[in-house]
């Protein structure tokens, strides 16, 4: 968020675009973990084999 708070203010890029992509998909690979935790440790979940 900081990165393009930063970018829209100065109208200059914070990071090159290999470490704005490096960021990205560092940032989806954690959204994704956090996601599947999330889904594990629900004990609700109806679709889950017994």
């Amino acid at each position: 968020m900081a990165n393009v708070v930063m970018g829209a203010v100065t109208n200059a890029p914070m990071f090159s675009d290999v470490t704005e992509m490096v960021i990205l998909f560092i940032a989806a690979i954690l959204f994704t973990v956090a996601i599947l935790k999330a889904e594990a440790a629900d004990p609700d979940r109806k679709d889950r084999n017994p």
